[in-house]
């Protein structure tokens, strides 16, 4: 009986390497101070992409160091129906895997080409991304545009 639960940590050996890439060798060799980056969490849904990115510390983009912001910045104004959310999750254990459902307590959700944001708290989180997956644009306009000041 296979207890492997899709979305789960298969091997947590293998997966942790996978998170501890070396990419010093490119530093002063790319343009500028170009290294290369990663996203925490994509999820595809109907040719809509939701790109996550997890933070203890960080509620906003602009609060992110350089290569990150200009990475996720440059995600968020593209065209369509794809968002770029981030994360906030108060977990403070190094060998506890974050739980990117419940252990998130703030999300702020860039959308519209990046033009706009909405924060969330995590039940809302959870209610957008779901609903996201069905209809990205529905969820858009039926979760975070009410959201959306002004």
């Amino acid at each position: 009986m296979n207890s492997f639960t899709a979305g789960g940590i298969r091997c947590p050996e293998a997966y942790a390497q996978g998170k501890m890439l070396d990419h010093s060798w490119w530093s002063g060799k790319m343009r500028g101070k170009i290294t290369p980056s990663d996203i925490d969490m994509l999820v595809e849904s109907y040719g809509s992409a939701l790109f996550c990115e997890l933070s203890r510390d960080h509620e906003f983009l602009e609060d992110l160091a350089t290569g990150q912001r200009i990475l996720l910045q440059t995600l968020a104004r593209l065209n369509g129906t794809h968002c770029v959310a981030l994360l906030r999750h108060g977990l403070f254990s190094m060998s506890k895997p974050i739980d990117t459902a419940n252990d998130i307590i703030s999300a702020t959700i860039y959308f519209d080409a990046g033009t706009k944001k909405v924060g969330l708290d995590g039940e809302g989180w959870r209610e957008f991304a779901v609903a996201w997956t069905f209809n990205a644009k529905q969820a858009i306009d039926s979760v975070l545009r009410p959201k959306v000041a002004g």
